[in-house]
């Protein structure tokens, strides 16, 4: 995010971060930014509207997340005690509306992937925007099935090379609407 808009202040970036620590640091950061197009939601991204059960990840605040079908990161790496919390959600679908049609759409959702894509579905059909997802393992693999149909492709973010079973990092495009330049860019940054 701060990447983009250190190159395009004037880019529209939403973000959107259920864990209210984070998303206060994320104010905090945008004051220096004086990006006037960024907004910061303090939601997170699912399948629905409404309000869920939040993880929070209280060691290193990276793996927070709406996922409860497993221990968490911090759980199972560091023995970390889970600290729950309820946060509101929205789909990508209703918060898209009133904004520019998306070209980039990252999602590090720890778990959360076909959730969210679920709340993107009119937003995806329609606009077809570059995404970057990382996931790893039966999870990516959903993902796949998802996107294919759609028409994307998909390659290892960090690589540029086809994705591979240990990919960890997504870049999803569709070519008929991904425009020639874009790609070209994200080529170059590798």
């Amino acid at each position: 995010t701060w990447h983009a808009l250190e190159r395009h202040v004037n880019l529209h970036v939403a973000t959107f971060e259920p864990d209210p620590r984070n998303a206060k640091l994320l104010r905090q950061s945008a004051k220096q930014w004086k990006a006037p197009n960024l907004l910061i939601y303090s939601l997170a991204a699912s399948n629905k509207t409404g309000q869920a059960t939040f993880t929070q990840d209280l060691l290193s605040s990276a793996t927070g997340s709406l996922d409860q079908s497993e221990t968490s990161f911090a759980e199972r790496h560091y023995s970390q005690q889970p600290r729950n919390i309820e946060v509101s959600t929205t789909t990508l679908d209703i918060a898209t509306r009133d904004m520019p049609p998306p070209l980039l759409v990252k999602i590090d959702v720890e778990g959360h992937e076909s959730e969210v894509l679920e709340g993107a579905e009119q937003m995806l059909e329609v606009h077809r925007p570059i995404l970057m997802i990382e996931s790893f393992g039966v999870r990516a693999q959903a993902i796949w099935a998802r996107l294919a149909p759609l028409g994307y492709k998909f390659l290892d973010a960090d690589t540029g090379q086809n994705t591979r079973s240990e990919t960890m990092n997504h870049l999803c495009v569709n070519p008929q609407k991904t425009k020639p330049i874009l790609l070209s860019r994200l080529a170059e940054k590798g």
